[in-house]
C-alpha cells in the first residue's frame, strides 16, 4: 500500500483531542504501553519513504502517525485489516493516473488523505529577503480528488500548518468511522484477510481493477487471474458466512460484490 499525508492549517492542533503522548514512540508502541487506544490513522508509502525526521517531529504535535507501511506489504496488509484505520495517509509520489489508481484502491478501506510534493519550487527576492514559492500545474491534486482522496497536502508546508491540517482531516474521519473488527481471522494470509474484507464491507460493487492495485506492489498491480484465483479460494468462506458472492463480467472487467451485507 502506500503512505498518507496531509497539508494543515496555521495553527497549533489541539493535542488535547487525542490521548497524550510523552514520547516519539509510533501509536501501536504507545498504545501496547498505556493501555489506551490510539486515534487510528495509517501511514502508506508508495516510492519513496518520508524522511524519519519529519514523521519524528509531527508525533510531537500531536499527530498518531505509526510506522510506514510499504504498499502491499504482508504488514501493511494486517494493519489495515486488523486496526481498522479511520484515515490511510497516503505518502505518494506517483503521477497522474498511477496515482488515482493508488487513491482509488486505498479508498476501498477509508478515506484517503495524499502527502506529496507538488511542483517545483523558485526563490525570489522579496524586499532584499528571499521567498521561496511553488508551481504547480494542479494536474496531479486534481487527479487525486478525482479519484476519491479526502484531501491532498503539500509535504513541504510548515510543520504546524502541515500538523494542523492533518488534525482537522482525522478528526472528520473519526467522526463518520467506527472501529470495525475483521469479519474473518482465518486463513495465513494478511492480503487474502483484506481482500475478503474489502469486499463484503463494500456498498457497492468493486472493480476487479481496484482490488489488483490494491494487492500488488507499488509498481505492479496484481494479475487479474492471480485475483481470480485469490477470490476462487476465499468462496467457502462465503458460503460458510451465508453472504453469497457475486460476480459480474462485462468487456473483460470483473466486479465482485454480496447480496447482502452485515451489520455493523
Amino acid at each position: 500500500m502506500t503512505e498518507l499525508a496531509t497539508d494543515l492549517a496555521r495553527r497549533t492542533p489541539a493535542r488535547h483531542a487525542l490521548p497524550p503522548r510523552t514520547s516519539d514512540c509510533p501509536p501501536e508502541e504507545a498504545e501496547a504501553a498505556t493501555g489506551k487506544a490510539i486515534a487510528p490513522m495509517a501511514l502508506v508509502t508508495v516510492g519513496e519513504q518520508r524522511s524519519p525526521d519529519q514523521l519524528r517531529r509531527l508525533r510531537r504535535e500531536g499527530i498518531p502517525l505509526g510506522k510506514a507501511l510499504p504498499w502491499g506489504s504482508n504488514e501493511a496488509c494486517r494493519v489495515l485489516v486488523e486496526r481498522s484505520p479511520s484515515m490511510i495517509l497516503l505518502d505518494c509520489s506517483l503521477e497522474g493516473e498511477r496515482l488515482a489508481d493508488c487513491v482509488r484502491a486505498s479508498a476501498l478501506i477509508a478515506p484517503v488523505v495524499v502527502l506529496r510534493e507538488e511542483g517545483p519550487r523558485m526563490v525570489v527576492s522579496v524586499q532584499g529577503a528571499d521567498v521561496m514559492l511553488k508551481c504547480s500545474s494542479g494536474q496531479n491534486i486534481l487527479a487525486a480528488f478525482h479519484a476519491g482522496a479526502f484531501d491532498v497536502l503539500d509535504s513541504r508546508a510548515p510543520l504546524v500548518e502541515l500538523a494542523a491540517r492533518l488534525m482537522a482531516d482525522l478528526k472528520r474521519c473519526m467522526q463518520a468511522a467506527q472501529y470495525r473488527r475483521p469479519l474473518w481471522s482465518g486463513g495465513s494470509s494478511p492480503s487474502q484477510r483484506l481482500l475478503f474484507d474489502v469486499i463484503v464491507r463494500a456498498t457497492a460493487p468493486i472493480c476487479c481493477h481496484d482490488l489488483t492495485q490494491l494487492l500488488g506492489t507499488a509498481w505492479e498491480p496484481l494479475s487479474i487471474r492471480a485475483l481470480r484465483a485469490r477470490v476462487h479460494r476465499l468462496l467457502p468462506i462465503f458460503d460458510a458466512m451465508g453472504l453469497p458472492l457475486v460476480i459480474d463480467q462485462w468487456r473483460g472487467v470483473f466486479t465482485y460484490r454480496v447480496d447482502r451485507w452485515p451489520a455493523g
